[in-house]
């Protein structure tokens, strides 16, 4: 699959879950992500994690208060 379509997956995947639930959290955190990085890197880094079996989670710079995040980052 082409990183818009993994993209659009969890997208889909986290609007119909319930409230709370980790599909809906990964769902919100990759629409984030988008906003953050953009569609390029984004979709790059979702396919990279559908091959090795990872997840995106955000980065965050260390001073920053509140914390806004700054990237995006692969995590097991």
């Amino acid at each position: 699959m082409t990183g818009k379509q993994i993209f659009d997956n969890y997208q889909r995947n986290g609007r119909a879950a319930p409230v709370g639930s980790e599909e809906r959290e990964y769902g919100g955190l990759l629409l984030t992500a988008l906003m953050t990085v953009g569609k390029e890197e984004l979709f790059a880094t979702l396919e990279e994690a559908e091959k090795t079996g990872k997840k995106v989670a955000l980065t965050y710079p260390a001073e920053s208060v509140p914390a806004e995040p700054n990237g995006i980052t692969l995590v097991d």
